[in-house]
């Protein structure tokens, strides 16, 4: 297959897995963490109350500063991806490139937060596993990117292609 079809392929899949992250920050339930004394442990709260807050008290700002880092990471991927199918690999490496940076900052997410006198730390939930996903295919789509710019700029084939 050639580079620049798996371009568009894993990076339609990472814009796709990118989404489903944004939307776990704001959609379902996140699993906390706390320690007040008889109530300390881990609880399901609403997703968007961990990130937003709710009943007067502010959410989490880790939180928040990760759904901003996801929105971007999903903004810049698909603009790799458009530029992708348009055939210019160049714009979409760097869109690419500079979205897997704010991909990986989306972890600040998981920082212990106080709150209205209460510490609380956001757990790993289903938001997070969806951002690896994005974070394997779009590294793939990087790879592909580059090997297709080669291969556009007339380098000599190396690796499968060269095989093949």
């Amino acid at each position: 297959m050639a580079p620049a079809m798996n371009v568009k392929i894993n990076g339609s899949i990472a814009t796709l897995l990118q989404l489903v992250t944004t939307v776990a920050f704001v959609a379902g339930t996140w699993p906390i963490k706390t320690n007040i004394g008889p109530l300390s442990g881990t609880f399901d709260a609403n997703a968007i109350d961990v990130t937003f807050g709710a009943g007067g008290s502010s959410g989490s700002s880790g939180a928040v500063a990760g759904f901003v880092f996801s929105l971007l990471a999903f903004i810049l991927f698909l603009v790799g991806v458009i530029f992708g199918f348009k055939g210019n690999q160049k714009i979409a490496k760097g869109g690419f490139g500079i979205a897997l940076i704010f991909n990986c900052l989306i972890y600040i997410a998981f920082v212990e937060v106080e709150t209205s006198g209460i510490k609380y730390q956001p757990q790993w939930w289903w938001g997070a596993g969806c951002n690896i996903g994005a974070f394997i295919n779009i590294v793939l789509a990087l790879v592909f990117a580059d090997k297709a710019l080669k291969i556009a700029a007339g380098a000599p084939p190396t690796g499968i292609e060269a095989v093949a």
